[in-house]
């Protein structure tokens, strides 16, 4: 628009400079005409164009640099924010290391005292056993109660290793869970083999499925059931039974293992964090322990998809059920 502005002036001005020539002669030969005022025009609106045109410029320059300013902003800022999403990062990371640590640390000394006075308790009883071998009948008596005892306190301190090494290594870790078929009978009847031999025969089992295999862990899962068997012989009378009854569900498609004892429950304010590590009740036949068995029953079920449920029984006592999927999302 400029240039077309500048274009009419330069016109205008050689039809007024021809004119002129034309008439130089004569006295009015620069007297304002007709070509004088398009000159003249043209010229005003050139002028008014050329100063909008630099006040366009200059409005276009300070929008280019304006831009150029937020685009630097704009990355300064993006640079920032990814700067405190990685110390974020970093942060996160360093606090699950030190929450890593701690545990792995609370884990060590759980194992060290779980382990270290039992089995000083063994040595005692093995050593008083061997100084009564080879003695009279009631001393080789004595000492086959002495082994018997060496042996329950050795399968104490097999148990709290089990669950001890399996919560500071195997639940905290990110491979994969490896399931298989499993008999659901072997199943059951290697965690009652776990069980101390005195309280064996005090396990009943019933089956009411005809599932023979299931799909599980076997390993965690024959921790999960031996944790529920022993909590029921624990905490129930000692000469009252504990059921384990096998079912199947057919919504969710499932199998279903109880462990029903005969004790007096779960108290109220126990209840909201029975399954966290390190809560535990209070009972008079095993007085040992840190809360992590039934901590161990939830992590495993929730690995394999599960739940663990209580259910309160009428007049007294409990059942603890475990409701294994047998259906996995491919």
């Amino acid at each position: 628009m400029v240039s077309g502005a500048y274009g009419v002036v330069a016109g205008a001005l050689a039809l007024r400079l021809v004119v002129v020539l034309n008439h130089w002669g004569m006295v009015n030969a620069l007297t304002p005409s007709l070509d004088f005022a398009v000159a003249f025009i043209s010229g005003v609106v050139a002028a008014l164009y050329g100063n909008l045109g630099y006040i366009g410029i200059v409005l276009e320059t300070t929008r280019r640099e304006e831009l150029a300013r937020n685009a630097e902003l704009a990355r300064e800022q993006e640079h920032r924010a990814q700067t405190e999403l990685r110390v974020r990062e970093q942060a996160a990371l360093l606090e699950e290391r030190g929450r890593l640590l701690a545990a792995r640390e609370e884990m060590l000394a759980t194992l060290a005292h779980e382990v270290r006075q039992p089995l000083n308790n063994a040595s005692a009883a093995l050593q008083s056993a061997s100084q009564a071998l080879g003695q009279d009948r009631d001393d080789r008596e004595r000492a086959a109660e002495r082994l018997q005892r060496a042996k329950a306190v050795l399968g104490q301190v097999t148990s709290a290793l089990d669950n001890t090494l399996t919560d500071a290594v195997l639940l905290g870790g990110s491979t994969p869970l490896a399931l298989q078929d499993v008999d659901v009978d072997m199943l059951v009847s290697l965690a009652v083999a776990d069980i101390d031999a005195g309280s064996r025969h005090r396990v009943v089992r019933e089956r009411q499925a005809d599932t023979r295999t299931a799909t599980m862990n076997p390993g965690l899962m024959r921790l999960a059931l031996r944790n529920l068997i022993a909590n029921a012989l624990a905490y129930g009378p000692a000469d009252a039974n504990v059921i384990v009854r096998v079912s199947d569900s057919d919504d969710p498609l499932a199998l279903v293992i109880d462990v029903t004892d005969q004790g007096a429950g779960i108290a109220p304010e126990l209840m909201p964090r029975l399954f966290e590590r390190g809560a535990r009740g209070a009972h008079a036949h095993n007085p040992r322990g840190h809360g992590l068995g039934l901590h161990i029953v939830r992590r495993v079920m929730e690995m394999h998809g599960g739940v663990v449920e209580v259910h309160p029984e009428l007049p007294r006592g409990l059942t603890m059920r475990l409701v294994i999927p047998q259906s996995f999302p491919g």
